[in-house]
């Protein structure tokens, strides 16, 4: 079983393959990554994740949906809001951790 982005999946399915692991025994879980627009439609969120990517900023990333928590991060300052906080303890959320993944930035944002 793997899940994942595409790219992933793929490379996974083609070692195990490469193994011997009969296709009726190999299973994937399929994610998407369609960007998300703001309420008012007239801008393209930016998902701190992509940002951290583009910059050249290590970050560990498995889901890209905010489930798995391995691209937690810290925001200093900025402006932002989440659409998950599922691996987020509720000390971590006051101490501005967020899941890269599943953080849309509204400007610029400070990380630790």
């Amino acid at each position: 079983m793997t899940c994942g982005l595409a790219p992933y999946m793929k490379n996974v399915r083609e070692f195990c393959y490469g193994l011997g692991v009969a296709e009726n025994r190999f299973f994937m879980e399929w994610f998407s990554t369609e960007p998300e627009r703001v309420e008012d439609k007239s801008h393209l969120t930016m998902i701190l994740l992509t940002a951290m990517e583009n910059n050249h900023i290590p970050v560990m990333a498995a889901c890209w949906t905010g489930v798995c928590g391995s691209c937690k991060t810290r925001i200093i300052r900025g402006k932002y809001t989440t659409s998950s906080t599922m691996t987020l303890t509720a000390n971590e959320i006051a101490n501005g951790y967020v899941l890269a993944c599943s953080c849309q930035l509204r400007g610029d944002v400070v990380l630790e």
